[in-house]
């Protein structure tokens, strides 16, 4: 599950990738353990993510290992003018991913 949010430490990055090709989801999270998909188009096939990782050699790995898979046409970090100019939509998704990560934390917690 991804745990997008405020980053822990001054090295973490949230960055914007944009994937071209039909590839579900599930295949991307096996590369990207920490992404949230923001956009997708069916004509030509594209997902837009908001992703986050420990560093840009993190990055730049990752994405590397995305334009290898066979179902990718390609896979870059992309300054999306409308994902750019969005920032109080994108801190909502943030806001709203760490409010269920709270619930969820605090349904697993066992109080004695």
């Amino acid at each position: 599950m991804p745990r997008l949010g405020a980053g822990s430490s001054p090295g973490e990055l949230v960055y914007n990738l944009a994937v071209a090709g039909k590839v579900p989801m599930s295949e991307i999270r096996k590369t990207l353990d920490d992404a949230l998909l923001i956009h997708e188009t069916r004509n030509p096939p594209m997902k837009y993510l908001l992703c986050r990782s420990k560093n840009l050699g993190d990055v730049n790995l990752k994405t590397r290992a995305l334009n290898r898979l066979q179902s990718i046409e390609s896979a870059a970090v992309t300054l999306n003018r409308e994902l750019v100019f969005a920032n109080e939509f994108i801190h909502s998704l943030v806001r709203e991913r760490i409010r269920d990560m709270e619930k969820t934390r605090l349904s697993q917690t066992v109080f004695a």
